[in-house]
């Protein structure tokens, strides 16, 4: 039996590009969000449900709108690099309500998922035994991309 290739997690990384802010230009390019142990993108698509006499009485239907965006947790650092994102610039994007691109890839591109994003849920956890972590929702607007640009 031939052996698999599987992508490994820790090589897919959440990244985020700003626009200008004021007298703070734009990201030149995309930059990690820092320390994340979990990262994910989803996708869902409404039905819009059918049922009359010409189904017999089965279901039936047509695609309604669509959802997607990305799902982000990590430890909160304070030692970030001028190429990261950390846990308190994800709060500053939502508490602004600022739209930014977002994307989760891995180095070769050959995971890739991006768009427009709102940061739509962000929590902050701390305790006295573990780092203090966060978690953010970045819910995507219009159609995601799925394949790197060339």
């Amino acid at each position: 039996m031939a052996t698999r290739d599987y992508y490994d997690g820790k090589d897919v990384l959440l990244f985020i590009k700003r626009g200008a802010r004021g007298a703070v230009p734009a990201d030149a390019e995309f930059r990690a969000v820092a320390c994340l142990d979990s990262n994910s993108f989803n996708h869902g698509r409404e039905l819009k449900e059918i049922i009359n006499k010409c189904t017999g009485g089965y279901r039936d239907g047509i695609a309604g709108k669509g959802t997607w965006g990305f799902e982000g947790s990590g430890q909160a650092i304070s030692d970030v690099t001028p190429a990261e994102a950390n846990f308190q610039e994800l709060l500053e994007i939502s508490l602004l309500g600022e739209k930014v691109e977002a994307k989760m890839a891995n180095a070769d591109g050959s995971i890739y998922r991006a768009g427009t994003i709102l940061i739509t849920s962000y929590s902050e956890d701390t305790n006295s035994e573990d780092p203090m972590s966060f978690t953010a929702t970045l819910d995507g607007l219009g159609v995601p991309v799925i394949v790197k640009p060339a």
